[in-house]
Parts: structure tokens; C-alpha cells; sequence
């Protein structure tokens, strides 16, 4: 056993404890789009067939997290899905993302709800944000400054209210993409304490900040989402064996937000991780209108 151990490790370097494994890259594509997918989105005229749809004229591998066995009987067999997982049960929007992460191959990863309607232009835009912008580890279409005592939006920028790239505080979880060297062991990871949904994406925002990374929106018009499609025609929301109203998730997993954040401000002494960009973007709004009435500024 112990010459067929050394035979296993020769020529493998030993493990250095940065706590950042090598990752395994085994496919041709650039991206992924990972969507996990609880039902037909009743509330809204897009769902996941006709987003099926719409990534037959993108490329990239599509990796699909089945919430509901029904509809995965219907469609796991889709010609446009590349790999795909089915749930016996609602295991929550975190869960479904880390798994359809942990699918993945690939440097770019797309989140996509399943009520969305996605053209190739805001993708490839989004895509180049992610690569060449100031240490992005997470770009979008839309997303906001956070007020975090109040866990509410100081400014929130919707779809046409920009037209240059803008470093957020978080962004919007419909649809944004990742790089996928950044999630794993002493890296990023979705916070599954918040299962089944809400507050995800001003956690990731704040585990970016934490590691010293940055969160991006940028320009595109190239999509269509309605707010609440997933889950507004729901009294009640049915995951891991229980269910809850969406109301009683919301106010569970707000005392779960802060208690998280404030403690490990504290513990890591840190407050400035919950403070939001906002100061800097109006310092820099202000700046940029002074230099248009005079260019000598600097």
C-alpha cells in the first residue's frame, strides 16, 4: 500500500494550504448559464422554455438546477441543456446556484432566472465587464448602492438609468455573471443559510468587498425581466420539507443578514466592508460634471 501511495503522488506537488485547489477545466466554451428552475413562472410571459429558446442563438453550455421533478421530467432532456440536476424537492436559490456552480467548467458563469428573456448583446457586454473591468468578480445589468442598517437600496440602478460602467455595492440577481476562479474553498460561496431565497446577492456583494474584489454593473438594454415573476403568484413558498409565506422569509432571513455581517465586522474588525460605494460614485459624478464646464480640472 505505501509504495502504491508513492507510485499515486509522484510528480504531484504537495498541498500548500492556500486553501485555493486547482480547477478542472474541461470544456471548449467560455461560459456557462446556470439556472435553477422551480416551475413555469406563472406571473410572467417568459419562462424557462422560452429562455430554452432564447440561449439557442448564444453560445455556452446551459446547466439547469431542477427544483420541481415535473418539470424536469418535461425538459431534462432538452437539446439546448448540457448537464442538469434534479431536486426531489425546492432546495432554495443559494443551493441551486452553488450546485449549478459546482457543474460548471468553464471561466464565465451566467446566473439566470427562468422568467428572463436574454439576447446575445447584453451577455457578450457583460462578459467583457467581467474580464476587463478593475477586479470584477461579479457584473450585471442592474444593481444598487445598499444601505445596510436599513437593508435597503440608498440608489438602485434599473435597466436605461446609466451609461457607464458603475462600481455597485451589489448586483441584481436575474441576471449576472461570475468568474469562476473566485468561488470555491477560502473564496466566494452563496450563503445557504438563506434558503429559499432573498438577500443572496447583497451577501455576495459584501463577500466581494470582504476578499478585496469588486462588483460592476454595465449598459445593455439587450434583455427584459419583471420584478416578481418567480414568485408572485405564490402565498406560500414549499422547500427543503416546510413552507413559508414569502413575508415571513424576508423578515427571517433580514435578522440573519445583519447578525452575519455586523459579527464578522466586528470580529474581523472591518466596519468599512459595510459601508456602500455611494460616497465615491457622487464624489466622481460631481467631479465628471466639473470637468465638463471646465477641462483644466484635474
Amino acid at each position: 500500500a505505501a509504495e502504491l501511495r508513492e507510485q499515486s503522488l509522484t510528480g504531484v506537488a504537495p498541498f500548500n494550504g492556500s486553501g485555493r485547489l486547482p480547477r478542472i477545466d474541461g470544456s471548449s466554451q467560455s461560459r456557462s448559464f446556470v439556472i435553477p428552475v422551480l416551475d413555469y413562472s406563472p406571473a410572467s410571459e417568459f419562462n424557462i422554455a422560452t429562455l430554452l429558446q432564447d440561449l439557442e442563438q448564444i453560445p455556452g453550455e446551459v446547466l439547469v438546477v431542477f427544483n420541481n421533478e415535473t418539470v424536469s421530467a418535461d425538459l431534462r432532456r432538452h437539446p439546448r441543456i448540457t448537464r442538469s440536476a434534479t431536486m426531489t424537492e425546492n432546495i432554495g436559490v443559494a443551493r441551486a446556484w452553488n450546485l449549478g456552480i459546482s457543474m460548471a467548467t468553464t471561466p464565465a458563469i451566467f446566473i439566470l432566472n427562468a422568467d428572463l428573456h436574454l439576447q446575445a448583446e447584453a451577455v457578450d457586454r457583460i462578459e467583457q465587464g467581467l474580464f476587463c473591468l478593475d477586479k470584477a468578480a461579479c457584473v450585471g445589468p442592474q444593481g444598487s448602492f445598499l444601505n445596510f442598517g436599513l437593508t435597503r437600496d440608498y440608489l438602485y440602478f434599473d435597466k436605461g438609468s446609466f451609461n457607464q460602467p458603475v462600481q455597485v455595492d451589489a448586483v441584481s440577481g436575474f441576471l449576472f455573471a461570475i468568474q469562476r476562479r473566485h468561488f470555491g474553498p477560502a473564496g466566494l460561496k452563496f450563503e445557504e443559510a438563506y434558503t429559499p431565497c432573498y438577500f443572496e446577492e447583497w451577501d455576495l456583494g459584501l463577500q466581494i468587498k470582504r476578499l478585496g474584489l469588486k462588483s460592476w454593473i454595465v449598459p445593455t438594454s439587450a434583455y427584459t425581466h419583471h420584478w416578481s415573476g418567480s414568485i408572485a403568484a405564490r402565498r406560500e413558498i414549499d422547500f427543503l420539507g416546510q413552507s413559508e409565506s414569502p413575508q415571513a422569509i424576508l423578515k427571517r432571513n433580514r435578522v440573519l443578514f445583519l447578525t452575519k455581517w455586523r459579527e464578522l465586522a466586528r470580529r474581523e474588525q472591518r466596519e468599512e466592508i459595510l459601508a456602500s460605494h455611494i460616497a465615491d460614485y457622487a464624489r466622481q459624478t460631481l467631479f465628471t460634471r466639473l470637468k465638463a464646464n471646465d477641462p483644466t480640472l484635474d
